[in-house]
């Protein structure tokens, strides 16, 4: 694949020198530091611990940390119910 770079003048002269004296073409030694960068052994970045969905915090803590999706509907059903009913109430 072709592809256009910037790269500094003395970058360049270093590049060019280097592929010389190494009989290679200047493209080659470009895509050998490239991959050598590419494989390096990186230190792990450190996870973010997962949270049990939902969490939400009241004023003392989490409200509903562990819950599973049906109690949650549950409670949300009947969220809406008390609503309507208040609606209704009036």
């Amino acid at each position: 694949m072709k592809t256009t770079l910037d790269i500094p003048d003395a970058l360049y002269r270093e590049v060019k020198m280097r592929a010389a004296r190494d009989g290679v073409k200047v493209k080659d030694l470009v895509a050998k530091g490239l991959s050598a960068v590419l494989n390096e052994d990186l230190p792990a970045k450190p996870r973010k611990k997962k949270s049990i969905f939902p969490i939400f915090h009241g004023p003392v803590g989490p409200l509903l940390q562990g819950k599973d999706v049906r109690s949650l509907s549950f409670l949300d059903d009947q969220d809406d119910l008390e609503r309507y009913q208040r609606a209704f109430r009036r």
